[in-house]
């Protein structure tokens, strides 16, 4: 970056040198000290004393973006002792290159320069991009009727440097000496009153869900779809009725996906966490910025609690299907090898390990004897682990008969539903335990898969250290019906909700950061530091002015708790 010191006329005081400069003052010198949100400018010229004039800094980029940056200070008296020299020491805000105003073209005219004021919302959690825009001659209210070629994208934005957006204009307002402009992204055309809602299946042979996604969407949008998540086979008995934007979020969200519109047309289907935690992890992996305290203009952190929860069991079926509860042996600390036991029913088909930290090796299966003293009420007692086998049991106090339990389940029940009472039951259950090395987190991410003749059943766990033992409620989808599928759902599931996480805004010179993308941040002030997800996108910008990109930014809190 080159900074240009302006005085006055121009002629004055200048100077041109590289930014930042070494240290030491000479004539006609900028000194910058220090980066960060406050730049120490010390400036020394031989100027008359009590000289009063206005001071900018212009600052260009390799690209040659320019951007004015007013001080409206004054210099200081001469001080004898220094001679003919004046001294000024003022704090700077962060600099804002300025990219300058976007490209806005209606129904193809260019409007740009009469555009005072533009905003683009881009949220994965909402479902249609938006433009609010100010212009500031009237006349251009008659063409930006929306009456006027309905369900077309008749507004193109595009930042230098950044992708071409395409708009609806659907509301306009009209003032004394301007007008505004609102419309929604290309996603609008796929709801009322664009689109009528859909009916679709059931299908003589199972599709695809990129397939049923790609019906959906079909070409009314003008570019078609993206698919972006992992696919899968849906039943052919599938059917949906109903609004097509809608139905496709569904879809999607059955993987732990969103739905997100393209900036000149067409649909995207991408993870909701991209990459999961491993990406959050990884800085290897190349983010789609680096933000430090020298580039952000302003920031705040907000924390929000996660559900006090450590697995969610998934099923693509309503039937009943008792899964495995997963425990850490012991208390290993952060570093040390873990071993996590899956109490399970004799015969599961176990098919898939993963964790998001550290190696597994499976240590195999064995049959362990429980003994526990167990409440009855109503005929009804629970075991706190699936029965394997034969029950015996010993009854404290009065005896109320016989106690019976179907294999590879925890339900315990008496022959006479009316009887209460105590009783020490011993039973066998069947344990498969896995090894897991060079885990430096606190917390992790463990995942057992299992099928059952009728269906998709998996559980999705957070194996912490101090586990917190509890499960959410299950979720039963019909299009789970894989369970890869039932994996990356269960993954977003526990990231969405299970994680204490931070949510970062922070406003920063215009980038071409979209929803998804994931950010490195380094901002000591704040004690934020590491990557997270860009959960949404405002880009600003004013005539003249900043021209801005604001982000939330999700960040869970993996490491520490």
């Amino acid at each position: 970056m080159t900074l240009v010191l302006l005085w006055g006329s121009q002629s004055d005081l200048q100077g041109q040198l590289p930014f930042p400069v070494s240290v030491g003052v000479t004539r006609r010198q900028l000194l910058f000290a220090g980066m960060g949100k406050r730049r120490r400018l010390a400036v020394c010229s031989a100027l008359s004393a009590g000289r009063r004039g206005r001071l900018c800094i212009s600052g260009s980029t390799a690209a040659g973006c320019r951007g004015m940056l007013p001080l409206g200070v004054e210099l200081a008296r001469v001080d004898a002792r220094r001679g003919h020299q004046a001294l000024l020491d003022a704090v700077l805000p962060v600099l804002v290159p300025s990219v300058g105003m976007p490209a806005v073209l209606l129904d193809g005219q260019d409007i740009s320069t009469a555009v005072s004021d533009i905003s683009i919302s881009l949220d994965q959690d909402a479902l249609h991009d938006q433009v609010d825009l100010t212009i500031l001659a009237p006349a251009h209210f008659g063409t930006a009727d929306p009456a006027r070629l309905p369900g077309t994208l008749r507004l193109q934005v595009q930042f230098r440097g950044g992708p071409a957006h395409a708009f609806l204009v659907e509301r306009r307002e009209l003032a004394v000496d301007r007008c505004s402009v609102w419309g929604r992204g290309a996603s609008a055309l796929l709801s009322e009153p664009f689109a009528a809602a859909v009916a679709m299946g059931p299908y003589a042979t199972a599709p695809t869900a990129r397939a049923v996604a790609a019906e959906l969407v079909g070409d009314v949008t003008g570019g078609g779809l993206v698919w972006a998540l992992e696919d899968w086979v849906l039943p052919a008995s599938y059917t949906y009725a109903g609004d097509a934007m809608e139905g496709l979020q569904t879809l999607a969200a059955a993987a732990g996906g969103v739905v997100q519109a393209l900036p000149a047309g067409g649909m995207r289907v991408r993870p909701r966490w991209p990459g999961g935690l491993a990406v959050i992890r990884d800085d290897a992996t190349p983010a789609a910025a680096r933000l430090d305290e020298d580039c952000v203009l302003s920031c705040s952190v907000a924390h929000e609690a996660g559900t006090p929860v450590d697995r969610v069991e998934l099923s693509g079926t309503t039937s009943e299907a008792v899964m495995p509860s997963l425990e850490v042996e012991g208390s290993p600390a952060a570093g040390e090898d873990m071993v996590v036991r899956a109490y399970g029913q004799s015969g599961l088909d176990v098919w898939d390990v993963w964790t998001s930290s550290g190696r597994v090796t499976p240590l195999g299966t064995s049959r362990e004897t429980v003994t526990e003293r167990i409440a009855f009420s109503a005929g009804a007692g629970q075991a706190s682990r699936v029965v394997a086998g034969e029950l015996a049991w010993q009854w404290i106090g009065a005896d109320a008969g016989d106690i019976s339990v179907a294999t590879g389940a925890t339900d315990l029940t008496l022959a006479d539903v009316s009887r209460h009472g105590v009783a020490d039951i011993t039973y066998d259950t069947v344990i498969t335990r896995w090894l897991v090395r060079g885990c430096s987190e606190k917390t992790v991410l463990f995942v057992v898969q299992g099928t059952a003749p009728d269906g998709v059943h998996v559980v999705v766990q957070s194996a912490a250290l101090a586990a917190r033992d509890r499960a959410a409620d299950p979720i039963e989808d019909p299009l789970v019906t894989s369970e890869r599928i039932a994996l990356l759902l269960g993954q977003a599931w526990l990231l969405e909700y299970a994680f204490d996480r931070r949510i970062i805004t922070v406003t920063i010179p215009w980038r071409p950061l979209a929803p998804g993308d994931v950010v490195g941040l380094q901002l000591p002030s704040l004690r934020v530091h590491g990557r997270a997800w860009v959960r949404a996108v405002r880009h600003h910008a004013e005539h003249g002015g900043r021209v801005v990109t604001e982000i939330d930014a999700v960040q869970p809190i993996i490491v520490g708790g």
